[in-house]
């Protein structure tokens, strides 16, 4: 990324617009630390806790059952808060003590969105969480970052979804990033505007 300096402040839901193969995982995985910048540097606040949706959900613990995993992440809860938990993101009954690694992808991007909301980030970064869900789930998730107090930097070809959530869009060609300060839909129109002159 050539020239680029940006501050995403609390409460911004910033959509990462760009074409497929531009990077913008890759742009990702370095916000994060995953993978270290080329040049220049990122920098997270020290009282920023973040938490990341990927794409391909290579972070489940697929050995484990649905109960399991959020136990480890609330060791002092007992079975009525798990299945209420789980019971949020849809999963009811026995289907609590299954493995991980049988759910199918939209229920394996649901129980990774479950052990998200507990991880206490105050900024999400999510790569096209909206994937492998239908719309009432889309639509569950709309409702959850409408309540949510703190950043979001997400990646998403759902448009429609974008248009709910973002705030402000970094677009993205590979090598630039434009910021720019309005929601998703005034950043549709600009470009449409923009591409007829």
């Amino acid at each position: 990324v050539e020239h680029f300096t940006a501050v995403l402040r609390r409460n911004d839901f910033i959509a990462l617009a760009g074409p497929n193969g531009a990077g913008k995982t890759s742009f990702i995985a370095t916000v994060t630390g995953d993978r270290a910048p080329a040049a220049g540097n990122v920098r997270i606040g020290g009282s920023i806790t973040s938490a990341w949706f990927r794409q391909d959900l290579a972070d489940l613990p697929l050995d484990k059952s649905l109960a399991d995993a959020i136990q480890e992440q609330r060791p002092l809860w007992g079975r009525g808060h798990i299945q209420n938990c789980l019971g949020a993101f849809g999963f009811s009954g026995d289907e609590v003590l299954r493995e991980i690694r049988t759910l199918s992808g939209g229920e394996r991007a649901r129980m990774a969105l479950a052990i998200m909301t507990l991880s206490r980030a105050n900024l999400l970064i999510l790569d096209e969480p909206t994937n492998h869900l239908d719309v009432e789930n889309i639509e569950a998730l709309e409702d959850a970052l409408e309540d949510f107090d703190g950043s979001v930097l997400l990646v998403s070809h759902d448009r429609a979804f974008l248009r709910e959530v973002a705030t402000r869009v970094w677009s993205f060609d590979g090598t630039h990033l434009t910021d720019y300060d309005g929601p998703f839909v005034e950043w549709e129109e600009d470009r449409a505007r923009r591409r007829r002159t």
